[in-house]
């Protein structure tokens, strides 16, 4: 296996196989033992006339596992023995509540305050009601 293939197969997550199961069981692919060596085959879901021989630690012997190092015959197969890895749960975020604007400087955080008599005499100051504080 090449380079990039092996950096391909340790991309490989649970959210991909899971997806390549569910893919897999749409399509008809099935997986198939023959009872009298225990070897596990499964159907191809575009040519009814071949079957891909697996194993759990070998993988697939489809293209698209010696490819990409995941397939939906290996995933699917995989499901079957119960052996998927669990999907790692994502906590739910929490709503955050907008912090209230402030009354004086409307969330701007400073206010215009007089040094003077005339135009330029202008400067923007932290607003005392929020001290510079309070979200926009």
């Amino acid at each position: 296996m090449n380079t990039a293939q092996t950096r391909r197969v340790a991309q490989t997550t649970a959210e991909d196989l899971h997806r390549l199961a569910a893919q897999g069981e749409r399509k008809g692919v099935r997986i198939l033992v023959d009872h009298r060596t225990g070897q596990h085959v499964a159907t191809s879901a575009s040519d009814p006339t071949i079957c891909y021989h697996l194993d759990a630690e070998r993988g697939c012997t489809c293209k698209g596992y010696g490819t990409w190092g995941r397939c939906q015959h290996f995933a699917l197969f995989l499901s079957e023995l119960g052996r998927l890895p669990e999907v790692a749960s994502v906590a739910p975020v929490a709503a955050i509540e907008p912090t209230p604007r402030c009354p004086t400087c409307h969330g701007e955080r400073w206010v215009k305050a007089s040094t003077g008599d005339g135009l330029g005499d202008w400067v923007g100051v932290p607003c005392r009601d929020c001290a510079g504080h309070r979200a926009a």
